[in-house]
């Protein structure tokens, strides 16, 4: 099995996502110009917020 690690950058993207949106990440990928994080399952709602306001949040925070 691959062990993957995440570096600090990565682990604090997924700090702040958790504490912006009271979700728990599951799994995140850092791309270039884009971060994707999963969800633990039924928390997809609650991680966007309303009319995508927590979205909205992150991108300006994260610059990505």
């Amino acid at each position: 099995m691959v062990e993957i690690v995440f570096d600090e950058q990565t682990i604090k993207y997924v700090a702040l996502f958790q504490d912006l949106t009271r979700t728990t990440v599951v799994d995140c990928v850092d791309a270039t110009d884009k971060l994707i994080f999963v969800v633990k399952e039924g928390d997809i709602g609650k991680a966007i917020g309303k009319k995508g306001e927590n979205i909205a949040k992150l991108k300006r925070l994260m610059n990505k």
